[in-house]
């Protein structure tokens, strides 16, 4: 099988470009989730930017018989990635007045124990809105 015009080869199979810009696109949602709002949501819409770019070149490389290095891993990291980030706003959401208490809590904490603290506070009540305790 010889290569495709405009397509480099590696080891003897012609390689479609974009994997690794869906790889970096991924990374860079990863890096932006953890803030939540509002650069969290920025990054999620990188992620999701990063799994189409993914699975657009997986179709172009499979349909031109091409391999497509760094596709798969950048759509299967961006879409967990997103997924943890949807999951995680929507506990956010579910606990806003919970969640707001602790950053107000945790903002006005000057020792690690009282962060601790803020930190206990948070999670017993969220376990007693959920009905654990």
């Amino acid at each position: 099988m010889g290569s495709l015009p405009g397509l480099p080869t590696r080891a003897g199979r012609p390689t479609e470009r974009g994997g690794g810009r869906a790889l970096l696109l991924a990374a860079a949602g990863i890096l932006l989730s953890p803030v939540l709002l509002p650069w969290g949501v920025l990054g999620l819409a990188v992620e999701v930017a990063a799994v189409v770019l993914a699975v657009r070149t997986l179709r172009r490389a499979h349909a031109r018989g091409a391999a497509a290095p760094f596709a798969l891993t950048a759509a299967i990291g961006g879409a967990v990635a997103a997924l943890l980030f949807v999951l995680a706003l929507t506990f956010v959401a579910v606990f806003h007045a919970e969640y707001s208490d602790y950053q107000s809590c945790a903002r006005r904490a000057i020792t690690g124990s009282a962060a601790e603290d803020c930190r206990t506070e948070f999670e017993h009540a969220v376990r007693v809105r959920v009905g654990l305790r």
